[in-house]
């Protein structure tokens, strides 16, 4: 008996240290990822405040206002794949590109304005909620007008190669990828890849 326990005990210690390891890094990955949407929301609510006037009278200037902010999170090749589906496997590399930034212009104008009337209270955050494969993390908040109900705001993020990038955002629900991914099928068959590259900048930097 004490032979097999002490032929078992290397195996048991080195699963309780990988278990150990494993639990030490996703708490570490939950302290980063919400880390990571604190500095974002804040850093973007900061500046829609100091420029509030102007850009609701000026919404397409929202992606030059907060865009550096945004790109530094967000992973828009990534979203902007997705939502192409099929259609990106047959994009050329500057087409890639192309569609890249426009597509992310229009989200971070979308994005902005959700949050332009939520620039006075502090924001609220849920606990981090991890994928059983430990590759994903939501991240819930509430940010809160000065009147009315407070509006919901989950961070969908996944790490890429050594850092935590969002992939997504749910305002109120509706994902700000998923919500494209019909018009681009529909902009694509009526004017191929370039016509939908022309759609998303019109859309993005409409009056």
């Amino acid at each position: 008996m004490k032979r097999l326990y002490k032929l078992l005990l290397p195996g048991v210690s080195m699963t309780l240290l990988l278990c150990m390891v494993s639990t030490l890094q996703a708490a570490s990955d939950d302290d980063i990822t919400l880390r990571r949407a604190q500095d974002l929301t804040d850093r973007v609510l900061k500046r829609l405040k100091s420029r509030k006037s102007e850009l609701k009278s000026h919404p397409d200037r929202i992606p030059g206002a907060v865009g550096d902010i945004v790109r530094s999170t967000f992973d828009f090749s990534a979203m902007t794949s997705s939502a192409m589906g099929k259609h990106w496997r047959t994009a050329s590399s500057s087409q890639k590109k192309r569609v890249t930034d426009a597509f992310g212009n229009l989200l971070i104008r979308t994005y902005g304005l959700a949050l332009l009337n939520y620039t006075g209270k502090p924001v609220e955050y849920g606990k981090p909620q991890r994928s059983k494969d430990n590759k994903r993390v939501v991240i819930p908040s509430k940010a809160f007008p000065s009147s009315g109900r407070p509006l919901s705001i989950r961070y969908y993020m996944s790490k890429n190669g050594a850092q935590w990038s969002v992939y997504d955002v749910k305002i109120d629900g509706v994902s700000l990828m998923a919500n494209y991914r019909k018009d681009f099928s529909s902009e694509i068959r009526k004017g191929g890849i370039d016509g939908l590259i022309r759609g998303l900048k019109q859309r993005a930097s409409a009056k």
